[in-house]
């Protein structure tokens, strides 16, 4: 990237912030871009002394490559020094075939239609403080990029990292990679690893689940697309030429897709923006509706949208759907099959808008910390939307069943994603079975005892990590007595059939 795009590409960043903050409606082109006012109180707070995260990005399509500059203000808020940070890199997994996560033997031919595509990060010049390092991959995958410091971080202490890079997108049917439809960018661009008990995270990259753990920082990425192109992710774009500039405040993680294919709905509720986007209008307003009803459920059941927009793409994603702050993709797939197929899934991704995205846990090994709980809440979207007894059918396809289903022995729904070799057991016993356990929940203490933990558990780690031990002791102080025993029956103990 030259250094007159560099600098350009800088003060577009600076102008859409000042844009934002007076909160001025822009109007480009046949595309409608709301620039909220503010962000909430809430939100604002979270946002006080996080790392932030700017990029300056321009794709080229032909290429199916990202030109990018990063840089990182980064706030040691560890408790403790440190000498080195650690970056996980997540796309440098899709270099190899052996380390790809889309690559695994039951879902190799739908992900790489093909045959194996590469993709993956190619590393520029690091700068930390304005030297230059020497930053190195620890792992096999290149997923973890070790950042030497010229003096040791203190707490509290802040440094400023640059990385340049280009990212290189495989032919791949995935989190990340491109298709005929769309460029998508999940999991992408580098972010500081999770530091946890003196040391930094070094989960692999593992094919079932979602295997990631991140803090909230704020976003601020600017990417410069052809003419022709659509970028959406985490956030609403305010838009300046091909320029699209995304302000996003304490979010886990940065999605982006890129499209010169896609149409879009959009639509508000309760101050939030949601934009749907698809390869037809009504396939686009299909998924916002569903999104929408979603939401009002969930703004009751647990407490408001904890940010100022929702985005829905559409893309070719070969399961159901995934989850990312903000953004939710939705399998191509659903929007030709059975509604229901199609409204399960808006609705399962809305859900992890409160519980992943706000709220956040291990994912890694405690996946059914939000998984279970967000079948939980589809359950009350059913109630709320069709009635108890359309619920109660719900539970027993789901929940009751899956009780009765042979599982092989050693795995639990509190198990880590490692413990699964499929996607049929992983589904089965961390989401179905998993969400047994807020039903017990809910017959032992009431629905209005569990509704008032969910809104507690929202309320106290909106923009934080919440353990399993943090899950646990507040339930107790929620129905006033230990449930250990209930969770340990539910979560951990193994069930011979």
């Amino acid at each position: 990237m030259t250094a007159d795009r560099r600098s350009h590409l800088r003060s577009k960043i600076k102008n859409t912030v000042c844009i934002l903050s007076c909160g001025i409606i822009i109007l480009t082109g046949s595309i409608w871009l709301p620039a909220y006012t503010s962000v909430s109180e809430a939100l604002s707070v979270a946002s006080d002394r996080l790392t932030s995260i700017h990029i300056e990005a321009v794709y080229h399509p032909d290429e199916h490559t990202l030109e990018a500059e990063q840089t990182v203000m980064f706030i040691n808020s560890f408790g403790t020094d440190v000498q080195e940070l650690i970056f996980r890199t997540y796309a440098n997994a899709f270099r190899q075939e052996e380390t790809s996560p889309a690559a695994m033997d039951a879902i190799f031919a739908s992900c790489y239609p093909n045959g194996f595509s590469q993709g993956g990060i190619l590393l520029g010049d690091t700068l930390v403080d304005g030297h230059r390092v020497e930053a190195v991959y620890t792992d096999e995958a290149g997923t973890l990029l070790a950042i030497p410091l010229p003096s040791p971080l203190a707490c509290d202490e802040s440094v400023t990292i640059l990385l340049s890079y280009r990212i290189i997108l495989p032919e791949c049917r995935y989190r990340f990679g491109y298709t005929e439809s769309a460029a998508v960018f999940g999991n992408a661009f580098p972010i500081p690893a999770l530091f946890e008990d003196g040391v930094f995270r070094c989960d692999e990259y593992y094919p079932i689940g979602d295997p990631f753990v991140s803090e909230c920082a704020d976003y601020y990425v600017s990417v410069t697309v052809p003419e022709g192109f659509t970028a959406m992710g985490s956030g609403i774009p305010v838009r300046d030429g091909n320029t699209y500039t995304f302000v996003s405040h304490a979010i886990r993680d940065f999605m982006l897709v890129l499209s010169d294919r896609y149409v879009q709905k959009q639509s508000h509720i309760g101050g939030v923006t949601v934009v749907s986007y698809a390869l037809s209008d009504a396939q686009a307003q299909k998924a916002l509706d569903f999104s929408l009803c979603a939401m009002r459920v969930f703004n009751t059941l647990a407490g408001p949208f904890a940010y100022p927009s929702m985005t829905i793409v559409q893309t070719d994603f070969p399961f159901s759907g995934m989850e990312y702050p903000q953004c939710v993709l939705i399998s191509r797939n659903l929007y030709h099959g059975r509604d229901n197929d199609l409204e399960w899934t808006c609705v399962h991704e809305t859900a992890h808008q409160w519980f992943y995205a706000a709220v956040g846990s291990d994912q890694f090994n405690d996946p059914w910390q939000d998984e279970a709980l967000c079948e939980y809440m589809v359950y009350e979207y059913i109630r709320g939307c069709y009635g108890d007894r359309a619920r109660d059918d719900a539970i027993y396809k789901r929940a009751e069943l899956a009780m009765r289903v042979t599982i092989p022995r050693g795995i639990t729904p509190g198990s880590p994603v490692t413990y699964f070799d499929n996607f049929t057991d992983y589904t089965l016993v961390v989401y179905n079975r998993g969400s047994a356990l807020f039903v017990a929940l809910e017959e032992m203490l009431g629905r209005d005892v569990v509704y008032k933990f969910i809104r507690a558990y929202y309320q106290a780690y909106t923009y934080r990590l919440a353990s399993r031990q943090d899950f646990e002791s507040l339930l107790y102080q929620i129905a006033g007595y230990d449930l250990s025993a209930l969770l340990t029956d539910y979560l951990d103990t193994i069930i011979l059939n």
